[in-house]
């Protein structure tokens, strides 16, 4: 399909015909030579994430530990993904593809990880592709389209297995171009028409970053497709009209995905309140935010996966970025005739990143790499279409920006390959992103969870001593964690430190002053060392704040029977012994508290209750032998 017919309006002054060696390739090479040199560079960049395991980051909730995906294709599985906004997002088509990956490698990460590089391979061939045959420019297209496979910033949404969501509505949203591209051509219109709305709400289904796919349309309708065109004292309505008009139904798909999205985000907990985040905040974020893009995007260094939403903004960070966007803006109005491709391409960065700018606050980063992957888009063609044009009437100057485009290229790919070894295990990526963000606090946090998670590894493992290890670790970078210091003490007593381990068991209570299982093994340790009346008072915390705890009511009921207050231990056995029916350990515990406070026959009750639930219990036998029962 050819996108450059112009139906009706008249072509705009230029430049001359474009002839430099950006424009055009020398014809002496096979049509599918381009398609290999994309496919081959991208994937060889990418195939080491097929050795990459997830990362705890989104991961686990999406596919390792998600009962839903981990179990593959079934009929459950796919009305589960219709129905649920699990991870405060709405994307059954996303949900369904990591479940055909168990399904077809099995639940390790080399499957996500090769349908992701696949995939991404796939948009950058559909780029060119698309990029070729509407503008008829083989090399801006194959630059365009090198410097969206390879360029550092799109590493997150294909090395990173949960941003599966980004390359395949990206997919679905190419394929949904493709097919409008064939409609406004007139080849089968009401086929490819029904084609491009069907894609178009499957790449809604994976990811809701395609509301935006409609107004692309409509830009694409002034290039280079040309059947829009606006000129001084010209009527614009009536032309623009009937291409409105044919988008309505884009239009409310779009809208439907907008609403379905801020349903289930809210049901969520993941947008922010305008408490935390006011309206001015968030306008001076965006303003910086746009620029910040920008300014990765042509110079991609410090790259990571979370970038930290400030207290605020200087001021002249907020007046140069705003002054830079509206320079930016008017020009390409300016020169949207003479330089269709400039307003296009930078309209469509404008725009495709508005849902994730941060108007509507999701999550607390002030941006992120993944959100880049479609607006990159029309920041490379204003780019490169531009300096084509620009170069072309001086060979000179064509010659020298090939040769810049060249390095760039060379450059993204390198800096891509470095980027990417930052996602080969969470550590690393959390690491990197504390070197370049400066050490903030929600990234400690996250990498502080992690070495807490490697702990409670190493502890089921019975590896108690790098258990140890990774708590103090993770206590290293975040002194208040309470669990860090419960799970501490577990291990410490476990290696029979149990001076240590009560230390460890005061600060978790003292930092986690709510958590029943820090005071019940902190009580317990206190039990231990003999100090009975302080251990007895954390157990009566622990019942305060969970009375259906057996474990809580139990242990209560030993310390205070070991104080010779055996009715009071008796109330507590009894709770335990209600709450745990099938328990016959429980029921000797109030046995021995009711004999001991002389109330036999209720002692004799419990006991034989302990023989109903376990008959060969020799602790119920010998009490019972002891009172004379047999």
């Amino acid at each position: 399909m050819k996108l450059r017919q112009n139906l009706g309006s008249t072509e705009p002054p230029g430049p001359l015909p474009t002839r430099g060696r950006l424009d055009s390739l020398p014809r002496n090479y096979p049509d599918w030579l381009p398609y290999a040199l994309l496919t081959a560079t991208v994937i060889i960049l990418y195939w080491p994430c097929t050795g990459f395991d997830f990362v705890e980051f989104d991961d686990y909730d999406y596919v390792k530990a998600n009962p839903h995906v981990s179990t593959g294709l079934s009929l459950t599985n796919i009305g589960w993904a219709f129905s649920s906004s699990h991870a405060a997002n709405w994307h059954p088509v996303t949900w369904i593809s990591h479940m055909l990956d168990v399904q077809l490698f099995g639940p390790g990460a080399f499957g996500p990880h090769l349908v992701n590089i696949l995939l991404h391979a796939a948009n950058t061939l559909l780029l060119y592709w698309l990029l070729r045959r509407g503008t008829g420019s083989t090399s801006k297209s194959l630059f365009v389209a090198l410097l969206f496979g390879l360029h550092p910033m799109h590493v997150e949404s294909v090395a990173w297995v949960s941003e599966r969501k980004d390359v395949l509505s990206t997919f679905f949203g190419l394929l949904s171009l493709a097919f409008y591209g064939a409609f406004a051509q007139g080849i089968a219109r009401h086929r490819n028409y029904l084609l491009a709305l069907v894609t178009f709400a499957l790449g809604l289904m994976s990811k809701p970053m395609l509301v935006s796919w409609p107004i692309i349309l409509l830009l694409l309708d002034y290039w280079p497709l040309k059947r829009l065109d606006f000129q001084p004292g010209k009527n614009f309505g009536p032309e623009a009209m009937p291409l409105l008009r044919e988008k309505l139904p884009l239009f409310f798909l779009a809208a439907l995905s907008c609403f379905i999205t801020i349903a289930a985000q809210h049901q969520g907990g993941a947008i922010g309140s305008f408490e935390y985040f006011p309206l001015v905040t968030r306008l001076e974020n965006s303003a910086v935010s746009y620029v910040r893009y920008l300014g990765k995007l042509l110079w991609p260094t410090d790259l990571s996966f979370l970038y930290p939403f400030p207290a605020s903004w200087p001021r002249l960070w907020i007046f140069v970025s705003t002054l830079l966007l509206i320079g930016l803006s008017a020009a390409a109005i300016a020169y949207g005739r003479r330089y269709r491709f400039f307003l296009v391409g930078w309209c469509w960065f404008l725009v495709t990143l508005l849902p994730v700018i941060g108007l509507v606050q999701v999550g607390g980063q002030s941006m992120a790499d993944r959100y880049s992957y479609i607006p990159s888009v029309g920041l490379f063609i204003a780019i490169i279409w531009t300096a084509g044009e620009l170069a072309a009437p001086r060979p000179m100057f064509s010659r020298f920006a090939c040769i810049l485009a060249i390095i760039a290229v060379v450059g993204c790919a390198g800096r891509a390959r470095s980027q990417l070894y930052c996602w080969r295990d969470t550590e690393s990526l959390y690491q990197k992103s504390l070197a370049v963000t400066h050490f903030n606090p929600l990234v400690l946090r996250f990498l502080s969870f992690h070495y807490y998670n490697l702990g409670n590894e190493f502890r089921l493992a019975g590896n108690l001593e790098d258990a140890i290890t990774r708590y103090r670790r993770s206590l290293e970078l975040r002194s208040d964690f309470a669990m860090a210091h419960n799970n501490l003490g577990i291990a410490l007593q476990a290696s029979g430190k149990l001076d240590e381990a009560t230390a460890e068991y005061a600060l978790a209570v003292r930092f986690g002053p709510t958590n029943v299982n820090s005071h019940v093994n902190y009580g317990v340790a206190l039990t231990m060392r003999g100090q009975l009346k302080d251990a007895t008072d954390q157990f009566i915390e622990a019942v305060r704040l969970a009375p259906s705890s057996i474990e809580a009511q139990n242990d209560l009921g030993a310390v205070l029977y070991r104080q010779g207050r055996f009715g009071d231990a008796s109330i507590h056995y009894a709770e335990a012994a209600r709450l745990a029916e099938t328990n016959a350990g429980i029921f000797v515990n109030l046995g021995d508290a009711l004999a001991r406070d002389n109330r036999q026959p209720e002692a004799i009750k419990s006991y034989q209750r302990a023989l109903q639930i376990e008959p060969n219990n020799q602790s119920a036998l010998k009490r019972l032998q002891s009172l004379g029962q047999h």
